[in-house]
């Protein structure tokens, strides 16, 4: 009888492991595997990049002409066992530096990838934590540059900072923890003075690795502002400016209309409703942009 349940169990066994093996879905290959190269492109000043989810690509835009020029795919049939699946990359956050195209992508894996648009090879970047945002900063260091990579914000742990070469060297690490917050945003860092500022919401502490690179305007819109007027005011005054120096991007005419009696007279406004006209006649708008598109 122990016998018989042996083989059953062994049968089992063998009949799950099959299951897995022709189930393309259960591949474990990484990501690496199935997009490793890509075609090479001439980079030219002029282009921009935007990325699609249905189906998904990088794509690159010529600003002059307005044409696409060439189209990354980030999506791939894999056939094993006679059986169909796709495996493909969800660009997450994405920017241009150096050469290359830096995003996140994110398939079995979420990866930091390097794409040498000169030479179309992609290199997956190891890091201590799992990357969420990618910005470039070409400020840094006297021009020298460099890639700011961060992580989701954990209320548990907070969140992950490290900045990278154009070699996808780490050079330097920075952990901040907070307590007692609602909203934070470490996307898009200002970079000047040597310091990055951050904007955030509520209390924030900094662990004591590097954290004298980075300063954190605390800018708190809780609803607690009786209209936007009170609230761009005093982002100028947490960034030690007059509100007439600041550039102020509106997509509303609430907002533009808050942006300007706070004193703003540099408005630019996105029009994704085609009300480009109506906009251009409001006060403090110098700049209406269509066709907006995240790069």
């Amino acid at each position: 009888m122990k016998s018989f349940s042996k083989i059953v169990l062994i049968l089992l066994q063998c009949l799950l492991f099959l299951s897995c093996e022709m189930d393309p879905a259960h591949s474990t290959n990484p990501d690496s595997y199935y997009f490793n190269k890509m075609e090479p492109l001439e980079w030219k000043d002029a282009y921009i990049l935007t990325s699609t989810n249905t189906p998904q690509q990088i794509q690159v835009w010529d600003s002059d002409t307005g044409k696409l020029v060439h189209t990354y795919s980030l999506s791939t049939d894999v056939t094993k066992w006679g059986q169909g699946t796709e495996r493909a990359l969800d660009v997450n956050s994405m920017t241009f530096f150096d050469g290359s195209i830096w995003f996140i992508g994110t398939g079995l894996q979420r990866n930091l990838i390097k794409l040498d648009v000169e030479t179309g090879k992609m290199n997956y970047i190891d890091l201590d934590c799992i990357p969420s945002e990618v910005v470039a900063i070409h400020e840094y260091n006297d021009g020298v540059g460099c890639i700011y990579v961060s992580t989701r914000v954990d209320s548990r742990v907070g969140v992950a900072i490290r900045l990278l070469d154009s070699n996808c060297n780490i050079i330097m690490k920075s952990n901040v923890k907070f307590k007692k917050i609602n909203l934070f945003s470490i996307r898009n860092p200002i970079y000047e003075n040597g310091k990055f500022y951050l904007l955030g919401s509520q209390d924030v502490i900094f662990t004591k690795e590097n954290n004298e690179c980075f300063n954190l305007i605390i800018i708190n819109d809780d609803g607690s502002y009786e209209n936007k007027i009170a609230m761009f005011q005093n982002a100028a005054k947490k960034l030690g400016v007059e509100i007439k120096e600041c550039l102020i991007v509106e997509d509303s005419v609430s907002g533009i209309y808050s942006a300007y009696l706070a004193g703003c007279r540099n408005i630019y406004v996105i029009d994704s409703s085609n009300r480009a006209e109506e906009y251009k006649a409001l006060p403090g708008v110098v700049k209406v942009i269509n066709n907006f598109r995240f790069a």
